[in-house]
């Protein structure tokens, strides 16, 4: 059997993004007592990097601030971003203890281009962003406009992108739908095309836990919500315009004004940006832990993204048994080919569309119909989305790589 190592230069938990998906892997590792794939869990180098990384976010934003104040120098946004994309230095020759390295971060597999020189093995790179990784580090990292960001800057991240999916022996997505974001960048298009000709492009869908959540009925009146008799609609997510909070909004305003027993409860960190419909049927909880429970007491969930990769809030709303009325993009439309499921698609933008997919989730609703269809959709979950069957693909993954 093939020796791995999964090199994750940051701490794991059951949170979202490749910090939670690498977390449920390494359950299941350890669970099944398999032998031949580590991880980098040498804390000290992962405190380190953490440290450098925090102090250089914080520095970044100091400098967008002096920006906006017309001080801002781009020589000295540069020198961060030097610093943040520095390559890894000491003492690597661990790697070659192993036949292959799977790297779940553009950044970290650029930053590893020196130590990989002499590795003889063979390298996979997962990306799990939701659009490309520099797209991602200047909008939601640095804050900046992607398309006012200083060229020169721009395009030296954008080539990092670019060398990196080149470099790397395999890429792994979860599905092939979850390249649709990094092909809006020509140059990666033409990359990902190539790879997949010469069969170097590896699929492993992901999975979760199953979230036990019991409902309970009185969850949104002990909080001062008067759900009784209503269709409840709840979204869990980031309030911006990639997880389609502003389309969003813009269904919320319809819906409210054609439906009176209609009530969306939100929740997520507000935005300044996309504030809040200011109506009494649209409730925002804000940053909460209770995201599950929202979710578990509400009739339908509502997943409007713009873009979006392999989205693990869509696994724990199957695995709660929850109706998706969803936009029709990226990882999304994987589902599409279940015959039997409760998913309402609709085309991203289209609001004509998704109206009408809603106003049949709602009748549903009204003949007690609609939680059949989440039903099925957890019937997918048990079938494909488990963390055993995870596991049991990406071991078979690594065995089968060449």
């Amino acid at each position: 059997m093939k020796k791995v190592l999964i090199w994750n230069d940051y701490p794991l938990g059951p949170v979202g993004g490749p910090s939670g998906y690498l977390y449920n892997l390494k359950s299941y590792i350890e669970e099944n007592n398999i032998k031949n794939i580590d991880f980098l869990n040498n804390e000290d180098f992962i405190k380190k990097v953490e440290i450098k990384k925090e102090k250089n976010f914080e520095a970044i934003r100091k400098i967008i601030r002096e920006f906006k104040k017309q001080l801002f120098k781009t020589k000295k946004l540069e020198k961060r971003i030097n610093k943040f994309y520095k390559f890894y230095e000491g003492d690597y020759s661990f790697i070659n203890n192993y036949d292959i390295i799977h790297f779940h971060d553009v950044r970290s597999f650029y930053r590893a281009k020196n130590i990989l020189k002499d590795f003889k093995g063979i390298t996979l790179l997962s990306s799990h962003c939701p659009k490309t990784p520099a797209q991602e580090e200047i909008e939601d990292n640095i804050k900046m406009d992607y398309k006012t960001f200083p060229k020169k800057l721009r395009e030296r991240l954008e080539k990092i992108d670019q060398d990196s999916f080149k470099n790397a022996d395999y890429l792994v997505f979860p599905c092939k739908e979850a390249q649709e974001p990094y092909e809006e960048d020509k140059n990666i298009k033409e990359i990902l095309e190539e790879k997949y000709r010469d069969k170097k492009i590896l699929y492993v869908p992901t999975g979760i836990p199953v979230k036990h959540i019991d409902k309970d009925e009185k969850f949104f009146s002990n909080k001062g919500i008067d759900v009784k008799d209503k269709f409840i609609v709840s979204y869990i997510g980031r309030h911006n315009k990639v997880k389609g909070y502003d389309f969003l909004k813009e269904l919320g305003v319809k819906v409210l004004e054609k439906y009176s027993d209609v009530i969306f409860v939100i929740g997520g960190e507000i935005s300044e940006e996309f504030p809040p419909i200011e109506n009494k049927n649209w409730v925002e909880f804000g940053w909460t832990k209770e995201g599950y429970n929202i979710i578990k007491n509400s009739d339908m969930f509502v997943l409007p993204n713009e873009k979006t990769y392999f989205d693990l809030i869509l696994l724990e709303v199957l695995s709660m048994g929850a109706p998706v009325l969803l936009s029709e993009t990226g990882g999304n439309k994987y589902f599409k080919r279940y015959d039997e499921n409760g998913l309402f698609y609709f085309e991203k933008y289209n609001l004509e569309e998704a109206l009408e997919k809603f106003d049949e989730a709602y009748n549903l609703w009204k003949n007690r119909k609609l939680s059949l269809e989440g039903e099925k959709n957890y019937r997918i979950f048990k079938k494909d989305f488990t963390v055993n069957t995870f596991g049991e693909n990406y071991t078979r993954l690594y065995n089968e790589v060449k």
